[in-house]
């Protein structure tokens, strides 16, 4: 989660805070293995609960899809549930 000039890293264990962009952090992560939905949120897709055309669900917690990452990862999302 983008917090500032900070990202936010949540993992079962705890939360780690960095500082960088959340560009930098998309660029560093594997795109088979994270996607980007919103400015402020990158998603492991492994994670992913649940998802319709405005929302993602993961561990419970319900993030917005941005306009500009929407038709992209929803994509993505309904290939890897049909393979």
């Amino acid at each position: 989660e983008a917090f500032a000039d900070y990202v936010k890293i949540f993992i079962p264990e705890k939360r780690i805070v960095t500082l960088q962009t959340m560009k930098n952090m998309e660029r560093k992560l594997p795109e088979d293995r994270f996607s980007r939905i919103h400015r402020s949120f990158i998603v492991a897709h492994n994670k992913v609960q649940s998802f319709s055309s405005s929302e993602v669900e993961v561990n419970g917690v319900k993030l917005p899809i941005g306009k500009n990452y929407k038709e992209g990862f929803l994509s993505l999302m309904r290939q890897k549930n049909t393979l």
